[in-house]
């Protein structure tokens, strides 16, 4: 987008250069410097763009809501996996996991994830999130603590796993919820 757009932005400093208004200038190329300065500082997690956008909104949602974050994706651009199925795992995981960090108390707001793909194929993610402490569930199902949450974002992400023939589980202690996924592609 940067680079498609400079053009326009090189013809109005040309423009504003021609009829010497510098004031006009210089605001539009320190407002163009902090545009490009934050587009390079946008955090790189993956080849894979749109795991990549998704972990990029995620991180920020985070980071807004004062959780720390140690977020590792070792995964090649085309995984083998569909950007959808992929985007519905993590996205589910990291939704959750933000939710629940946000509620923890100041020394528990933290999500480690890690997403990593063997020689064989097989795609690891574990994550693990400080929570408040607060579970609901019945019989072995978490169910939803969202307000108006439909607590079915576990459940997709198992569905998604099964169709992968892969493996999921999730389990909590009173500070920590840890999920370990493996899918094998």
């Amino acid at each position: 987008k940067l680079r498609h757009d400079f053009k326009h932005m090189a013809h109005t400093a040309s423009t504003l250069a021609k009829e010497g208004n510098t004031e006009a200038l210089v605001e539009l190329l320190g407002g163009y410097g902090e545009l490009v300065d934050s587009a390079h500082s946008r955090m790189v997690f993956t080849k894979n763009s749109a795991l990549n956008a998704l972990m990029c909104f995620c991180y920020e949602n985070a980071i807004q809501h004062n959780i720390t974050c140690d977020w590792q994706i070792r995964l090649p651009e085309k995984p083998g996996i569909s950007d959808v199925d992929l985007c519905t795992i993590v996205g589910n995981l990291l939704e959750n996991a933000i939710h629940a960090a946000t509620e923890a108390k100041d020394d528990n707001k933290y999500i480690n994830f890690k997403a990593d793909m063997e020689d064989n194929g097989e795609i690891y993610i574990v994550s693990t999130n400080g929570f408040s402490g607060q579970i609901e569930k019945h019989k072995d199902k978490y169910l939803s603590t969202k307000s108006f949450g439909s607590g079915i974002g576990i459940e997709s992400v198992k569905s998604t796993v099964r169709r992968y023939n892969g493996y999921s589980n999730f389990y909590n202690d009173d500070r920590t919820f840890f999920v370990d996924i493996m899918l094998k592609i």
